[in-house]
């Protein structure tokens, strides 16, 4: 399987948008606007991927990334910095074509989200 496959499979889609409950807790009311963006940007990806539009579907993940950093911010201001800087990693994948680099980006986005065990809990 392609790592671009890995990225756009149905089941990693929507492992971060079940993921997405389990932050509004932590995050608290303010943020959600913040995210029913990333949401919204989730769905758009699946529905994306659904038409077989990967480069959107992409995209779409790379928006909810960059979003979902925004919002660590309001917890931790480094851990945020960390997560833009996933998201911006990834973007640059995206740009040079490296699919395998972008699917590790969206790995650990996942991971350090909270969408994904850590390894070391």
């Amino acid at each position: 399987m392609a790592a671009e496959d890995l990225i756009l499979a149905p089941e990693s889609l929507e492992a971060l948008l079940g993921g997405l409950g389990d932050l509004a807790p932590v995050l608290g009311p303010l943020a959600a606007p913040g995210l029913a963006r990333v949401r919204s940007h989730l769905e758009r990806a699946i529905a994306a991927r659904r038409l077989g539009h990967s480069r959107a579907a992409l995209e779409a993940i790379g928006d909810a990334m960059r979003d979902l950093s925004t919002l660590a911010q309001t917890l931790d201001p480094r851990e945020a910095e960390m997560m833009r800087a996933v998201a911006s990693s990834f973007e640059g994948a995206l740009r040079r074509g490296d699919a395998g680099d972008a699917a590790r980006n969206v790995d650990l986005m996942r991971e350090r989200s909270g969408a994904k065990p850590r390894r070391d809990e």
